[in-house]
Parts: structure tokens; sequence; C-alpha cells
């Protein structure tokens, strides 16, 4: 049984896609597996700079063409997506969401905070180097990188963080 900040994390992820228009079966949904293997929430946490860094980002279709020489880190991230927003972008429809993510964030830091982005302990696999993991959230973390690097500071951010992850429960 999830404890109460499990559970406000859950309803959290599962509002916040509602209002996307997506109707997500929680029994069968991979993030929501994954955050019910983490037993110790906190809610609206804060990180350092340098734990921000050192997020570790999703490999999906969407994020490989961002991944160069296997670095997942959110700094390694941010770089490539900002390079390839001047450039040329090569993974597709992302670059039109990272673009108005940041346009948001330009526009309206506060209310960027006020959708926190999830995330977990890291699991085997993972680099080690690493923070935590983005489990949901991926494209605005991205967008907060690339506004640190061409501003030189972090917008404020949020996050919900499942910091400990029943193994037993996880798998990949």
């Amino acid at each position: 049984m999830p404890n109460n900040n499990q559970q406000k994390a859950i309803d959290f992820y599962l509002a916040r896609e509602a209002k996307k228009g997506r109707v997500i079966d929680p029994d069968k949904d991979e993030n929501v597996r994954v955050m019910r293997c983490c037993d110790d929430w906190e809610l609206d946490q804060t990180l350092t700079t340098d734990e921000t860094e050192r997020l570790v980002t999703v490999i999906c279709k969407e994020s490989n063409g961002l991944i160069k020489n296997g670095r997942r880190l959110l700094k390694d991230i941010a770089g490539e997506a900002d390079r390839q927003l001047k450039t040329k972008w090569e993974n597709g429809r992302n670059k039109e969401f990272i673009e108005k993510l940041l346009a948001d964030l330009e526009k309206d830091e506060a209310a960027f905070a006020k959708d926190p982005i999830i995330l977990r302990a890291k699991v085997n696999g993972e680099p080690a180097e690493g923070s935590y993991y983005v489990q949901d959230g991926n494209h605005r973390i991205i967008a907060a990188g690339i506004f640190f690097i061409r501003k030189g500071r972090l917008p404020k951010l949020a996050f919900h963080i499942g910091r400990t992850i029943d193994q037993k429960r996880f798998r990949p």
C-alpha cells in the first residue's frame, strides 16, 4: 500500500497526464509501476545546482539524438539540445516542444516551478556519477538545463523525489 506522499506523487502524475488529454490506466502505466517501487517520497523538494546538472535523463526514441557518447546527465543533454536548437535538430518533434517550454520558462519562471518534475533514486545500470533519475518531466528538465546554459542560473524548480527504491519490485 502506498504511503501518503507516494500516492500524492502518483495522483499528481495522473492529473498532469489528464490535463494533456491522456487517459492513463494506473495498473498498466510504466511510470506508475516504477513510482510504486519508491517507498520513501519527499514532495516539492529543491536540489542544488550540482545535483540538478547531474540528473540522469531518460533513454527513449525521442531523446536518443541528444545522447552523445552515452552521456545522459542533464549538463550533457542540455548542452547538446542547446547546440542542436541553434543548428540542426536531430530528433524530430521534440524541437518545437522544447522551444515552447523554453518560451514558457522565459515568460513566467514562477509558473514553471509549480509543475514538479518527478525523480527517483538511480538503480544499477544508470550512470554512477548521476544524482537522480528523471522519471517524468524529461522535456521540462532539458528546457531548464538550456535556460541554465543561456542565463548562467537555474530557474526555480520543484521535484517530487522517490528516494528509496525497492530493488525486488523494480525491474527494467
